[in-house]
């Protein structure tokens, strides 16, 4: 028996699946009440920083990458308890049902949208209007989403997640330094250094599919799916990078929260840009690729006849 099944194929909700959400929503419950209510906010987001209050968008932009930020540390951990939990049944020849990502994510769906409300706007000062605590939400529910999805991947095939991760972090420069466009009006950078910086992220995307391509046909490998791509990208710019950022860019001992423009535009045009860009390339690697794989397979029609 295949002991790494999915048990989405069964009709009814595990065991193994209530508990592990049940689990993870104590947890989000937990360190979000630690962040907002018992922490010293002046450390973990960095009140007054270079004269930023706790309502500035600076701030702001803080408080709803929290997350992200934990949405990647559950995502590693779960990917670990469930591998062991893999390993330990070829240990003892029983059957483990890798949990369905989804049911996982639904079960955890109301301690995020109910528990960190409740927690951000009453607890220490000051509290949180709703608008940062939508924000948390929508945050939080989108990262654990992605990351719960792409640990499945690893989880069922780790092959196949390795052949996705490559595609996708051809996606991470574009994701990550688009946003240099925005940087000239606030005096970081001069304009044609963020231009460079913004077309060389596009070229080297679209260059690295398009040499992956190659790889993917020597080695008559099946090339990932464009949403399986994008997914990929989201996972390693906006989940991954976060986590790097908390555990090894942060003080020793003081850890903090990475403000969002770290990650993400400021501008509204900027993250319609970005997105357009990221879809783009998806799109004509993906018609390079049906391209490129159609010739060579027509080519070898053609000297066998």
């Amino acid at each position: 028996m295949n002991n790494r099944k999915l048990s989405a194929e069964k009709s009814k909700i595990s065991l193994t699946e209530i508990l592990q959400s049940a689990i993870i929503s104590i947890v989000i419950i937990a360190v979000y009440y630690y962040w907002f209510g018992i922490a010293d906010r002046r450390n973990i987001f960095l009140y007054e920083h270079l004269g930023f209050g706790p309502f500035d968008s600076i701030t702001a932009g803080r408080y709803w990458m929290t997350g992200l930020v934990l949405s990647s540390f559950i995502t590693l951990f779960y990917t670990i308890i469930n591998f062991l939990f893999s390993k330990a049944s070829l240990l003892f020849k029983k059957d483990y049902n890798t949990p369905s990502w989804k049911r996982v994510w639904l079960l955890c769906l109301p301690s995020i949208v109910a528990g960190i409300p409740i927690i951000v706007m009453n607890v220490n000062s000051p509290v949180m209007p709703l608008s940062i605590a939508v924000t948390c939400v929508i945050a939080a529910s989108a990262g654990l989403a992605i990351g719960l999805y792409s640990a499945e991947i690893f989880l069922i095939n780790a092959k196949k997640f390795f052949i996705i991760s490559i595609d996708g972090f051809a996606l991470v420069p574009p994701l990550i330094l688009i946003l240099a466009l925005g940087l000239p009006p606030k005096g970081i950078l001069k304009m044609p250094v963020a231009i460079a910086i913004s077309s060389g992220s596009v070229i080297f995307s679209l260059g690295w599919l398009m040499i992956i391509t190659f790889l993917y046909k020597w080695k008559n490998i099946t090339p990932a799916k464009g949403y399986e791509i994008l997914i990929s990208g989201l996972f390693f710019s906006y989940l991954v990078l976060p986590m790097v950022h908390y555990l090894f860019a942060t003080p020793p001992g003081n850890p903090y929260i990475t403000s969002s423009d770290n990650f993400f535009p400021d501008s509204f045009y900027l993250k319609i840009l970005t997105w357009i860009t990221v879809l783009l390339i998806i799109f004509l690697a993906g018609r390079f690729r049906t391209k490129f794989l159609s010739l060579k397979h027509n080519i070898a029609l053609n000297s066998n006849s």
